[in-house]
């Protein structure tokens, strides 16, 4: 049998509806085949741009480990953030980090290793990738990876940076496990250590301003100082002038036995201090006789080598640098403890006198607990913020240390389009060879029917 174009021209014509069925079955099967077996690749490169990237350290001098951005406490933080359970082993897993080294240097190294030499490259530019399945998107592929990078950022610069998390507030402060006194000494703790914290923040970007809170650190110190200046010490007077206490007796006794701790650990810092100041004394006076750049011979052994040398080396602490140091820290910490005693002699003298008679015990103890309730919420709305505007500042301070080279770009491992296309191509195969095959069929058996009735 002889087919010719204009037959197939005509057999596709007659045939065209099941032609578009089995194109569109095709085209359908190859798309439930790409989205089941879909993967999203989420990726971003990222660069060290500190000095001591280049010879593998931190800023710190510690070693740089790019790997830790998979650390499970980045993830879990990360995870939090966008408030998603899941598998930090699973996640951890699906995270491939690759440094990109520069052809240049892979053929230097190549060369040198070739001439027997030893060449040391540390990459400063990596490729961070998070890979998942048909089961998630490239939106969440793509929310993951940001969070791990942002959560990453924030743990740099409080590692590496000197930018630590904001002290912890105590927020103990209930009065049937304390008394009104401790509650009050509690607050003034926290504020005072919240305040020193972000004075010395300000103090080294006095321009930062949170994108997040719209709060400087100067402002949150100011609102500070305001409880600290204002409402604590109205609190502590009220508590003092009226002798509010849950137990007099059980609070005299508790002070009396601090104040004889600090008493204890003064005089013992200070004997400590005195001993390392009479040990300093014994080593300069057994080190007059040694040869120094001071007492010995310049004409005769002055050598310009020896001072050469000794310029480029680093400066090591010495037996006497630490007595020093131990001299300095006991008196200082003498000097604290005895102020703490002070202080428990001053609560002790305070509650020991009589009350006064024009106090109304009641209305100041109600006053003092409102104090502390309106004080406690003051300082839990403001902590809040401050968190957030700390870790915008460390954030910030991370990214003058690691820069994202590209934006979070979103892959796919199977591209529709081009499954879509080669599906288009069979499926118009398969359908014009089916028309073709069932015309031909048909005309074979005309033709047996033909030959027959002849």
């Amino acid at each position: 049998m002889k087919i010719t174009i204009w037959d197939i021209f005509h057999y596709i014509y007659k045939w065209k509806i099941e032609i578009i069925a089995i194109i569109l079955f095709t085209m359908l099967v190859t798309m439930w085949y790409v989205n089941s077996h879909q993967t999203y690749s989420a990726e971003t490169i990222i660069r060290y741009t500190d000095q001591n990237a280049r010879s593998g350290f931190t800023p710190n001098g510690a070693p740089l480990d790019v790997y830790e951005i998979i650390s499970p406490n980045i993830i879990s933080g990360a995870l939090e953030d966008l408030n998603i359970k899941g598998s930090v082993e699973e996640i951890r897993s699906k995270i491939v980090i690759n440094p990109i080294i520069p052809n240049e240097i892979v053929e230097l190294k190549k060369s040198k290793n070739k001439e027997g030499e030893e060449y040391d490259y540390f990459p400063t530019d990596y490729s961070v990738k998070f890979t998942v399945g048909s089961d998630k998107s490239g939106a969440y592929a793509r929310d993951i990876l940001d969070a791990i990078i942002k959560n990453y950022s924030i743990y740099y610069s409080e590692t590496y940076l000197n930018n630590a998390v904001i002290p912890e507030v105590d927020f103990d402060t209930d009065l049937e496990n304390h008394d009104y006194l401790e509650v009050a000494e509690v607050m003034n703790s926290s504020v005072t250590n919240i305040i020193k914290y972000l004075e010395e923040r300000h103090s080294g970007n006095p321009d930062f301003r949170s994108p997040t809170t719209g709060m400087s650190l100067n402002n949150l110190a100011v609102e500070y100082k305001a409880i600290k200046n204002f409402d604590l010490p109205a609190l502590f007077s009220n508590i003092f002038n009226a002798q509010i206490t849950k137990d007099k007796e059980a609070l005299i006794k508790k002070y009396k036995h601090r104040q004889e701790q600090y008493l204890l650990t003064s005089q013992h810092q200070a004997n400590s201090s005195n001993v390392a100041l009479s040990l300093m004394e014994r080593f300069v006076e057994s080190n007059k006789s040694v040869p120094n750049s001071y007492n010995r011979d310049t004409d005769k052994e002055f050598n310009t080598n020896d001072v050469f040398v000794h310029s480029k080396m680093r400066r090591t602490k010495t037996t006497y640098d630490d007595l020093v140091d131990k001299y300095v820290l006991d008196g200082v910490g003498a000097a604290h403890s005895l102020i703490d005693s002070n202080y428990c002699e001053t609560v002790i003298e305070a509650f020991s006198r009589p009350v006064n008679e024009n106090v109304n015990y009641e209305e100041a103890k109600a006053r003092a607990e409102k104090s502390i309730e309106y004080i406690r919420n003051k300082m839990s709305r403001l902590y809040k913020v401050t968190y957030e505007t700390i870790k915008d500042y460390n954030n910030l301070n991370a990214s003058r240390h690691i820069e994202s080279l590209s934006g979070i770009t979103i892959k796919t491992g199977l591209s529709l389009r081009f499954y879509l296309l080669i599906a288009f191509v069979i499926g118009t195969m398969l359908g014009i060879l089916a028309a073709i095959t069932v015309e031909v069929i048909f005309e074979l058996r005309r033709k047996e029917l033909g030959e027959h009735f002849n």
